[in-house]
């Protein structure tokens, strides 16, 4: 995704919620999806309000957006030696949130 907000950095928040949405006058709506990254405070989220079982209940090309834009975000991080982790997923119709927090990486 050439389009990662320069704000998602485990030094400015090891917690980001990113929102996946459709872009706008595409003929590929989600190809690449808009994206928006706002850090946010892991422990006052509440964990009964995200389900990572709702990845599950995606569409396949929901699923790759966000799969590949995980995969090549922990391409950036892993030279310094952290990789980001899903730990909640929240759909609706148009858009999927995601919360993604840094971890040290064993590799």
């Amino acid at each position: 995704m050439e389009n990662w907000p320069n704000v998602l950095s485990p030094q400015f928040a090891p917690t980001q919620m990113i929102i996946f949405s459709e872009r706008k006058g595409t003929s590929y709506n989600w190809t690449p999806p808009n994206i928006t990254a706002l850090p946010i405070d892991e422990i006052a989220l509440s964990k009964s309000t995200f389900d990572l079982m709702d990845m599950a209940k995606l569409e396949d090309y929901k699923i790759r957006a966000v799969a590949c834009a995980i995969n090549e975000l922990n391409e950036k991080e892993r030279r310094g030696g952290r990789q980001w982790v899903v730990s909640g997923v929240k759909c609706a119709d148009k858009e999927v949130l995601l919360v993604v927090r840094v971890v040290r990486s064993n590799d």
